[in-house]
């Protein structure tokens, strides 16, 4: 699939055939357009002519039923964002073998069973982002090996999925604006590619020693806006030996703990993301409370 086909659209659009009630789709060069608003009689989709690049967004689309997609083999990127779909059928995506890229983005989903996704083996960005999720079913991405990407950010969750463990390829990792209040030693023991890791804006108070163990690969890591009053340094190099960065303003950080902090991360050569905090209570322009 040519990359730059992403860019071009053609002048020219054709309509598609459909066997979906209530659909409505065109065709450009590079990306097939659906609006898809009812589930009324609904029979999958199939269309004589698509592209590899579906999307359908900006909806009010309220449920995937069973083999919706099971006629478009070929399809390469599915994006379903921007809709309120709140329900995913076991087989919502069967038959789509081929594809690479799934965006659930901003849907009203709340519950993540464990074989819906079973049927895509070659999938490798994963957006969930923007959701009610609060639970993710074990198994859940068991069957995603080649998953690179994936975004759980905005959602309700109170612990780190344990299935997450399971993408050994992982390289990218948004758990931000969750409700997780503590970091479990050893929770990842298997996403040694994982080099970019988002916990910012959760309810983070403590982190057990070994959380960081395993990430070998980690060199990006953002946990602001949370509550931690220290951080074992030492425990988080030994751990993610390649880390490079670190994000860690609005915090519960007294100002000798975070000075501590910063200066040791310093001599490791990590930068500290600067702050732009201009309380007169700061390190490194992030907030610190005074003794």
């Amino acid at each position: 699939m040519n990359n730059q086909l992403w860019f071009v659209r053609a002048l020219l659009t054709i309509a598609l055939f459909t066997e979906l009630s209530n659909a409505t789709c065109t065709s450009s060069v590079a990306i097939t357009t659906c609006s898809w608003d009812s589930l009324k009689e609904h029979k999958p989709l199939r269309l004589d002519n698509y592209k590899q690049y579906l999307s359908i967004s900006k909806g009010n689309l309220e449920l995937i039923p069973s083999d919706s997609f099971k006629f478009l083999p070929q399809l390469a990127i599915l994006q379903v964002k921007y809709n309120k779909v709140r329900k995913l059928d076991d087989d919502s995506f069967k038959g789509l073998n081929a594809l690479q890229e799934l965006n659930l983005y901003d849907n009203r989903l709340t519950l993540i069973s464990s074989k819906v996704f079973k049927t895509l083996p070659l999938l490798e960005k994963l957006d969930l982002g923007m959701n009610k999720i609060s639970n993710i079913e074990d198994g859940a991405f068991d069957s995603l090996s080649k998953l690179k990407h994936l975004n759980l950010g905005f959602n309700n969750l109170k612990v780190i999925p344990k299935t997450i463990n399971s993408l050994i390829n992982l390289q990218i990792l948004n758990l931000n604006n969750n409700q997780i209040s503590s970091l479990k030693a050893n929770t990842f023991t298997s996403l040694k590619k994982l080099e970019t890791l988002q916990l910012n804006d959760n309810n983070i108070q403590s982190i057990e020693r070994n959380f960081f163990k395993h990430f070998n690969s980690l060199s990006k890591l953002d946990l602001s806006s949370n509550y931690l009053a220290n951080l074992d340094v030492e425990d988080l190099k030994e751990g993610a030996v390649k880390l490079s960065a670190i994000k860690l303003s609005i915090n519960s950080f007294k100002c000798d703990v975070l000075s501590q902090i910063v200066s040791k991360f310093k001599r490791y050569n990590i930068e500290v993301t600067r702050g732009v905090s201009k309380s007169k209570n700061n390190i490194e322009g992030i907030t610190c409370i005074a003794k």
